[in-house]
């Protein structure tokens, strides 16, 4: 049977996304689960056994059963950006075509956007999200373990620096990108103050 384990800090996240983005909640966990259920599509297409699904403040993450390949953890892991493209390439005709009723307007354009925007956010090279873990595989199949872990790091590094300067840029001109902020700030001392050995980021 498939477990979810949660950590407590994303209880807090998610609070914390309810009180500065309230109107976004729902359509944006709408977006996650059709993001997750991609994921899990392709597990069960290349019949990996799931043991649970791990949600943490840096994301969710697929556990399995036994260690995958590194193609398969490849595909396991574009399977979420595709469920996800997918679920914006559905629903965006619905949404352009009913824009003028309230509830297509609040819900399934603000579902397009963020299905979207998710699923380039995390084809991104940043350790915890789908395009480092694939960055990570494809590395793998060049280079040694060691000198995988290191590239991701730093690519990590640096996307995160690049999201930083633009979150405080956005909080100064406009008073926005507040959690963007505290994301990168919490990735950042997970990933290179407490954890400098592990490719796991998603224990927070």
């Amino acid at each position: 049977m498939n477990k979810i384990k949660i950590s407590p800090l994303c209880l807090i996240w998610v609070v914390f996304l309810i009180q500065f983005q309230g109107e976004f909640f729902l359509p944006l966990l709408c977006a996650i689960i059709v993001h997750e259920l991609g994921h899990v599509f392709v597990a069960r297409a290349l019949k990996i056994k799931i043991k649970c699904f791990r949600l943490s403040i840096l994301g969710a993450r697929i556990e399995t059963a036994h260690e995958p390949s590194y193609r398969d953890e490849f595909l396991l892991a574009f399977g979420g950006p595709l469920g996800g493209f997918l679920g914006f390439a559905f629903v965006l005709p619905f949404a352009t075509k009913y824009a003028g009723e309230p509830f297509i307007k609040e819900f399934l354009l603000s579902f397009v956007f963020i299905s979207l925007s998710l699923t380039i956010f995390n084809l991104i090279p940043l350790a915890t999200l789908d395009g480092g873990r694939m960055l990570f595989c494809f590395v793998c199949k060049c280079f040694s373990l060691d000198i995988a872990l290191k590239i991701l790091r730093l690519t990590s590094f640096f996307t995160l620096f690049v999201f930083w300067i633009f979150s405080v840029y956005l909080v100064i001109k406009i008073s926005a990108g507040l959690p963007m902020l505290v994301f990168c700030s919490i990735f950042f001392a997970k990933c290179f103050v407490f954890d400098t050995k592990s490719r796991d980021f998603t224990s927070f």
